[in-house]
């Protein structure tokens, strides 16, 4: 059992259940007001690294922190992490609580997320994770919830290489087409 180790996760997940946000905007004084409706995102991509330490045999603390997607837009934050160890074969329970920062999707300020996930790994290879979080939108907190899988460690490095070239690429195509 190793006292600290490093994780270096990817992941895909699609956003199953949203809150949708709705709001009638005027165009001018007097006008007919327009009903505006923000769609959730539904896949997002993540790069996650941080560091845990046993404290025991079955229980694991630490941190981490994550860049991904939230749409067109990206968001950069913090988790506190614990880890259960279900047996010798690596299989293991992870939850994790923290927040993020990305752009409220309709005034374009920086908004404060909250987030939520539980994960079951197999070994250090991958993991199936759900969990919920908030996106902002006019300062409203609204819930989605997402399901996906997670790379770990090795498998994560390959798959955060392939995530930062793919959204490389994209910039560069933005930029050209700009």
């Amino acid at each position: 059992m190793c006292d600290r180790f490093m994780l270096t996760e990817s992941s895909v997940e699609r956003v199953i259940l949203a809150s949708q946000f709705r709001f009638a905007e005027p165009t001018s004084p007097g006008s007919p007001k327009i009903i505006v409706e923000l769609p959730p995102t539904r896949i997002r991509a993540t790069i996650e690294m941080g560091m845990m330490t046993n404290v025991s045999q079955r229980d694991a603390y630490g941190g981490s922190l994550f860049v991904g997607n939230a749409g067109p837009d990206a968001r950069v934050g913090a988790k506190a992490r614990y880890r259960r160890w279900l047996g010798s074969n690596g299989m293991a329970i992870d939850v994790g609580v923290g927040a993020s920062v990305t752009e409220d999707q309709w005034t374009r300020a920086t908004a404060l997320n909250f987030l939520g996930d539980v994960a079951i790994n197999a070994g250090d290879y991958g993991a199936l994770t759900a969990g919920v979080t908030t996106r902002q939108a006019k300062g409203k907190h609204l819930p989605m919830l997402y399901g996906g899988a997670r790379l770990g460690s090795a498998p994560g490095i390959v798959g955060a290489g392939i995530l930062t070239l793919l959204a490389t690429a994209v910039v560069f195509a933005v930029g050209a087409s700009t």
